[in-house]
């Protein structure tokens, strides 16, 4: 992210851990989102130590998905980000983005976010949820 992305988008990207950590203490956060026009796939995951959980968030999601949507109409249509890696280590925020030609086409999501996974935590255990 550039200086001007910053300035533009940094409340933005601030508001986005604070959303998903409110009131948690001793947690960190890895979150990984593609998105297109129309479209975002979000996976959050919680980090206590070496315990790791893709969580489902509050019913309040959906202001946090229009942050994180305002983060990307902010930039111009041609240069907007398709993944985001977001991360809030000690209560500091770190985000890494890709642009679509960046991202193989013929690679699903769930692969990259298993790749990217793997490389940012190794082995590390990861719990999901039960779903219906």
């Amino acid at each position: 992210m550039d200086d001007q992305q910053l300035e533009r988008s940094g409340p933005l990207y601030a508001a986005i851990g604070e959303a998903f950590l409110a009131g948690e203490e001793g947690v960190d956060l890895f979150l990984y989102v593609e998105a297109g026009d129309g479209w975002m796939d979000i996976a959050p995951f919680k980090i206590r130590g070496d315990d790791m959980e893709w969580f489902l968030p509050d019913p309040e999601f959906g202001d946090v998905v229009s942050v994180i949507s305002q983060t990307r109409e902010a930039e111009k249509p041609n240069n907007r980000w398709a993944a985001m890696e977001y991360e809030v280590i000690d209560g500091q925020f770190t985000v890494r983005l890709k642009y679509a030609e960046d991202l193989d086409p013929h690679e699903f999501t769930d692969d990259r976010r298993k790749e990217i996974l793997q490389r940012r935590f190794g082995n590390k255990k990861i719990r999901y949820p039960k779903f219906f």
